[in-house]
């Protein structure tokens, strides 16, 4: 697995989804599992209240009296606000503004994931997925469309789909690729983003988002083997569609971070 004295990751990902919602898990969180969350993200946040308002037809077409859901949602940091723990009614994730490293991310995930079997026993996950975004910004570089030099040629071939007269007004040139490769799926989303949507691009941004994932009853002990997978198809990705020139410079010593 490379790594590299820089990275452009602006956010980490690891999320497992409830089968079942844990019991009062949508209005209350026991004390000692907050507690014994606090060990590693001592800042909690104020709790949020969500809503979700549920519109649906009956078999005649016509549309039922709306229905409406409420639940709670905690997050709490680190001391140092890198990384958090949201916990939902349907989830939980622990997202990385700051990422250090693989073996990092599995040793928070599995310290939530034993919290979590420790205060709810019987609980279930249905869903297990993890993400990288990689945001690469060249704000001294003239031609935001320019890519060649940093980016598989591959990925650019939308670039080239307007003339040469029209493809200054590009402002937005991103790609959804989906595959399903014996139940695990990935989501690898490309290109470029554009902030200033919907005007022409002109900051220089090209986005590498990297989702994999399985779906159906997950047993405890499939979780770190299937991370180790999801890492490791996310991480071919990544050294797929970036150039030698790209590696040189994610080599270059400039931060002391390492990537993926």
């Amino acid at each position: 697995m490379a790594k590299y004295k820089r990275n452009y990751l602006t956010s980490v990902i690891v999320r497992l989804d409830f089968t079942i919602p844990p019991s009062d898990i949508d209005r209350e969180l026991p004390d000692e599992l907050a507690k014994k969350i606090a060990r590693d993200f001592p800042t909690p946040a104020t709790p949020v209240d969500c809503v979700q308002r549920l519109i649906a037809m009956n078999p005649t077409g016509n549309l039922q009296v709306p229905t409406t859901e409420r639940w709670k949602r905690w997050d709490f940091y680190t001391a140092r606000r890198d990384r958090f723990l949201r916990i939902e009614r349907d989830f939980y994730c622990i997202q990385y503004k700051k990422y250090q490293s693989f073996q990092t991310l599995k040793t928070d995930f599995r310290g939530v994931l034993n919290l979590m079997a420790e205060a709810f026993p019987d609980v279930t996950y249905r869903r297990l997925g993890l993400r990288y975004v990689d945001t690469f910004s060249f704000p001294h570089e003239e031609n935001p469309l320019d890519w060649r030099r940093w980016i598989a040629a591959k990925l650019l071939a939308p670039l080239a789909v307007p003339s040469a007269k029209d493809r200054q007004a590009i402002c937005r040139a991103m790609q959804n690729l989906e595959l399903n490769c014996d139940g695990v799926r990935l989501r690898f989303q490309y290109g470029i983003p554009n902030p200033d949507y919907p005007s022409p691009v002109r900051q220089k941004q090209f986005v590498f988002d990297t989702d994999v994932f399985c779906e159906g009853l997950l047993e405890p002990s499939d979780m770190e083997p299937k991370l180790n997978k999801f890492h490791e198809i996310a991480d071919q990705y990544f050294e797929d569609h970036i150039t030698a020139e790209m590696r040189r410079h994610l080599n270059a010593p400039r931060s002391r971070r390492k990537s993926r």
